[in-house]
């Protein structure tokens, strides 16, 4: 064979497999360029992952389940001591209310009391005035 007839058949046979060989090379690049993109994506789980494990993570040494339970029995039990409670708590409710009514009502009598008392003496100081005119007019007031 000639060196003319080897290029001949490798062009002839090479050029299916060049192509073949540019399409499994585009295949290749485009294969890496969607692994760096979902290296990317899982890089930015792991990253919110660890936040979201940082935030749950129990930190203390009870279990919260039992805390809960803790507390609800405390609230609970508060409530039982509380419940008795509520009955006297309204009838003092409603002596307080019954005192804020007297009160009131002695407050008006007073103010009541302290009107008439200054009506009295305005009264008193009118008729005074009155006495006094009427005893500089009188005839014997000169002699």
């Amino acid at each position: 064979m000639t060196e003319s007839i080897l290029i001949a058949i490798v062009q002839y046979v090479g050029a299916p497999i060049v192509a073949a060989l540019l399409a499994a090379a585009g295949v290749l690049l485009k294969g890496r360029a969607h692994q760096r993109e979902v290296s990317s994506k899982l890089d930015r789980i792991g990253r919110d992952a660890a936040v979201a494990k940082e935030q749950t993570t129990n930190t203390h040494h009870t279990n919260l389940r039992d805390d809960l339970d803790g507390i609800r029995a405390a609230v609970e039990t508060l409530d039982q001591r509380v419940q008795p409670m509520t009955g006297q708590i309204r009838m003092i409710g409603t002596n307080v209310r019954s005192l804020q009514k007297d009160v009131g009502g002695l407050k008006q009598e007073n103010r009541d009391d302290r009107k008439e008392a200054h009506d009295r003496i305005d009264g008193l100081a009118e008729r005074m005035r009155t006495v006094e005119r009427d005893t500089r007019r009188c005839p014997s007031h000169d002699e």
